[in-house]
């Protein structure tokens, strides 16, 4: 009797003693039952085979190429170990109900509040994928819990727990999947902010081949945090993409060295939405513990070498190299929270070292109401030549900034610690700088690039660029603070700011020989009119065509050959503006779908401002995320109140995303019409009003 025939017989008995290769198993753990075969919805598992509570024929072993899918909307509460691999080609799947045809939206994984939990962990394991669940409540506390604490005589335990984590392991995909509330997240007493605010959403200590895209994580300490740890000391070929990461967060994404003869590199982290982030800082740390005192030191995307001792960097750390960089582009960082905020900077890199490519990437107001933070992009001190250690070797290209904070802020401030060592290089063009001065623009005035030594004396030597130039400034400012060509945008501190300069664009090339190519003046962008508040995301950075931005950069284009939406730099359909570089994320277009920075929305959406309208009109489409990052097929057309078709807008395959189309409107021959936007099982139309002619 062959394989298949036992198979059957086994199955007809109702039972499955042991994994086929492609097998498909079902787990409800509502109703469910492990003295079940597993291989049908109606037979489904109680647990998933890795939990520790699995047993019968649940008590399994999968085998490459196998699916076990979980029922959607339905609440697990386990640890699930994966204990086998996949192949190339067949790997091992954990599926939350992606495809939406058993149960309602998501499976739910939960920890249930488990102190130290974890929902999946893979350890030296291979080609395995984890999709569409919804990971949660793994370390934290419950609203009624915290209750029965307080900062004196009861305070609270500290715990943590961890959605996901990762250690020695190869070809993993973890994807639209849901993270949240992992850890103690609330900035409210019985919480000592600075000790307790904890939990990981997805961890990887060592591995290569790790994708990381398409999910939602939000409340916990550090949503990714890629490091190693000292008996797991290489991370490589890791992908981070558009993931939405969002709000009661420390550090979004972390990467970082725990332990000597680390190697980290081929990082790529693209296509994100990093925002509005403040709750553990200024003045939404007042009920911790200790009155806001102690809140724990907010970044976007965080580099550090850790220290081993009180003072000593881990050593021999091989970092991103010019053939394994890492890099960081197409992102978009804004805060629409305009509650008061603080924090570092959206991208931080401390003691850090080796190639970091940062470019294409829209950073928007870093921190509301200015409570301390050092901008955008801060690079604070280098690393020792003796602990052989890499020189810094970072590039900072085509951003742009749109703020009331510095955009780049270099600071070498501990002894020995000096980027300038021997084969350092920081490399700074072709960014679009915008500094909004307002009365939050305190510690910096209108500078928009800030050297600083505080190691040094009347010297900013320690902190100065190796390249820095075909960067444009432009400072807005009202009432007595006016700007003009000669505003100086850049600032040289040192010596603990005792000593300060600060420079125009010309003085700086004067001074420096920096900024050759430099300019100063309005970018144009399409529309600013939304400021830094709580619309600051709607703002369009694109350009308009008289833009000075415009062929005014250099071409970097060994490096990356389009912008922050996939334009190629420049774009084959522009004549009049000529064929060179644009400065900032976007190469200006001269028509058509104008796609944003990239926002993970969770459905489609149509909107068209003005609305109702006299002349043009800007219509809005949010494209969702799919399974696997597929494109989804839109259709977008205007017509008169009769149904007949007036404008076809768009029509064809868009990946996920935001998207503006204008259109000239001023020609159609009634006072409305419609726009219909039509996509997989959605269709939306809206009525534009014309007002006069």
């Amino acid at each position: 009797m062959n394989n298949a025939r036992i198979l059957l017989c086994f199955i007809l008995a109702g039972y499955v003693f042991s994994a086929y290769p492609g097998s498909t198993y079902y787990v409800d753990y509502s109703a469910g039952s492990d003295a079940h075969n597993g291989i049908s919805t109606s037979t489904a598992w109680q647990h998933c085979p890795g939990d520790a509570n699995a047993t019968g024929n649940a008590a399994i072993t999968l085998a490459p190429g196998s699916t076990v899918i979980f029922k959607g909307g339905i609440t697990y509460i386990g640890q699930i170990v994966v204990g086998a691999s996949g192949v190339s080609g067949n790997p091992i799947t954990y599926d939350g109900n992606s495809a939406g045809t058993w149960g309602t939206g998501k499976a739910i994984l939960s920890g249930n509040g488990v102190n130290n939990g974890t929902g999946f962990s893979i350890a030296s394991q291979n080609y395995v994928t984890i999709q569409n669940f919804e990971i949660c409540h793994y370390g934290d506390y419950t609203a009624a819990q915290l209750a029965t604490y307080n900062c004196t005589s009861n305070p609270l335990p500290v715990r943590n727990g961890t959605g996901i984590v990762l250690r020695q392991v190869g070809t993993i995909t973890i994807q639209n999947c849901y993270f949240h509330e992992n850890g103690i997240w609330q900035n409210t007493s019985p919480v000592n902010g600075d000790n307790d605010v904890s939990g990981t959403g997805i961890m990887a200590y060592s591995g290569s081949n790790i994708t990381i895209t398409g999910n939602e994580l939000t409340k916990m300490s550090q949503p990714i945090n890629l490091s190693t740890d000292g008996t797991m000391n290489t991370l490589t070929h890791v992908t981070v993409s558009n993931n939405n990461i969002h709000d009661y967060i420390r550090w979004l994404i972390c990467v970082g060295s725990g332990a000597n003869n680390s190697t980290i590199q081929d990082i790529n982290i693209y296509g994100n939405s990093l925002h509005d982030y403040p709750e553990y800082d200024g003045s939404q740390t007042a009920s911790f513990c200790l009155n806001g005192t102690d809140d724990p030191h907010d970044d976007g995307i965080i580099f550090l070498v850790a220290t081993s001792t009180a003072t000593q960097c881990y050593q021999n750390n091989t970092l991103g190299t010019p053939g394994h960089p890492i890099k960081v582009y197409n992102n978009l960082f804004y805060n629409d929270n305009t509650t008061a905020g603080g924090g570092t900077a959206f991208i931080f890199l401390t003691q850090w070292g080796g190639t970091v490519y940062i470019y294409n990437n829209v950073f928007i107001n870093s921190h509301p109401q200015d409570l301390g933070g050092e901008g955008n992009i801060y690079a604070q001190d280098g690393l020792l030549a003796s602990d052989n250690n890499p020189a810094v070797d970072y590039h900072f290209w085509n951003n742009t900034f749109f703020d009331n904070q510095p955009a780049i802020f270099i600071r070498s401030m501990t002894p020995g610690y000096d980027f300038n060592r021997s084969g350092y290089t920081i490399d700074i063009r072709n960014n679009l700088m915008n500094l909004l001065y307002t009365t939050d623009t305190i510690d910096y005035g209108f500078s928009l690039v800030v050297l600083e030594a505080d190691n040094a004396i009347n010297d900013i030597t320690p902190s100065l660029p190796t390249t820095m130039d075909y960067n444009l400034y432009f400072v807005t400012a009202s009432g007595p603070y006016q700007s003009s060509s000669s505003t100086r945008v850049i600032q040289a501190l040192a010596d603990n700011a005792n000593y300060s300069v600060s420079y125009s664009v010309a003085e700086i090339y004067s001074k420096y020989g920096f900024e050759q190519h430099g300019l100063y003046g309005d970018p144009l962008f399409v529309n600013s009119t939304y400021g830094l508040g709580n619309n600051s995301s709607l703002n369009n950075f694109n350009l308009q065509s008289s833009s000075p931005a415009i062929n005014a950069g250099v071409s970097l284009a060994s490096y990356f050959t389009t912008d922050i939406i996939g334009t190629p730099r420049p774009p084959a359909n522009r004549t009049s503006q000529g064929s060179g570089w644009d400065i900032g994320a976007y190469e200006y277009q001269n028509s058509g779908v104008i796609e944003m920075p990239p926002i993970a929305a969770s459905e489609f959406a149509l909107s068209a401002y003005p609305n109702p309208f006299r002349g043009p009109v800007t219509v809005a489409l949010n494209v969702p995320i799919t399974r696997g990052g597929s494109l989804n097929n839109v259709e977008v057309a205007i017509y008169d109140l009769k149904g007949v078709l007036i404008a076809q807008l768009a029509k064809g395959a868009y990946r996920a995303g935001r998207y503006l189309i204008p259109w000239d409107a001023s020609a159609i021959g009634s006072n409305a019409c419609f726009v219909r936007m039509k996509a997989k099982n959605f269709e939306q139309q809206l009525m534009l009003i014309r007002v006069g002619k």
